[in-house]
């Protein structure tokens, strides 16, 4: 699956069950033998997101059970601090789930593993989850290539931070409080791996954080 500027590879609205067919029946678990493959080519200033899960109708509890790759326009020179305006790929976001439903007890499961595909390599702004408003509750090893990565820590400025990879990333709620903030709430059960670069100049960043809107 592809899409350019601002691009949905899987939209899935209210009680949708992704791939409900790969779930144990006795562990409620994925079995994680199906893959989403999500491929970004669109403008480097717009956004792309593998998976979305909103609400329509009355309140949502909605799970995929399918691991997710992403791949940003298949870049593999890095987009990172250093070259962020003259490579293919985004550099404004790419995620593997949106969460963006109505209500601050909507639940989204997430049961797959979520990762970047080894054909590009994103140093800024990527993202496993990005939750707007909701519940979201993550089941699945999320790995995230490093950081940011200048050519040295010293070229990095306060501002720089807002740009680093997140495992899970909750938007900060707007002037009348109508998303993020107090109506998002993160769960994490799995481990969140944010690079294994070597890269002495490299920045691991958090795996959660509750900060910016895309």
């Amino acid at each position: 699956m592809f899409t350019k500027d601002n691009g949905v590879g899987l939209w899935a609205m209210d009680n949708s069950v992704v791939a409900g067919n790969d779930k144990d029946p006795i562990t409620n678990f994925s079995r994680q033998t199906k893959d989403f493959q999500y491929n970004y080519f669109g403008a480097k200033d717009q956004s792309g997101f593998a998976m979305a899960f909103g609400e329509k109708r009355d309140q949502t509890t909605a799970s995929n059970y399918m691991n997710i790759k992403f791949s940003n326009a298949a870049d593999g020179s890095k987009v990172n601090l250093v070259n962020e305006n003259n490579r293919t790929g985004t550099n404004k976001g790419i995620a593997g789930i949106l969460v963006n439903t109505n209500d601050a007890n909507d639940v989204v499961n997430n049961y797959g593993k979520i990762s970047e595909d080894t054909s590009s390599v994103t140093n800024l702004r990527a993202y496993g989850a990005v939750v707007n408003k909701g519940i979201f509750r993550n089941y699945g090893d999320i790995k995230l290539n490093d950081s940011l990565m200048p050519t040295q820590n010293k070229d990095i400025k306060d501002e720089d931070m807002k740009k680093a990879n997140v495992g899970i990333i909750a938007n900060t709620y707007d002037k009348d409080k109508g998303t993020g903030g107090i109506n998002t709430t993160i769960e994490n059960y799995a481990d969140i791996t944010i690079g294994d670069d070597a890269n002495s100049a490299k920045i691991q960043e958090a795996g959660l954080f509750m900060d910016i809107m895309l």
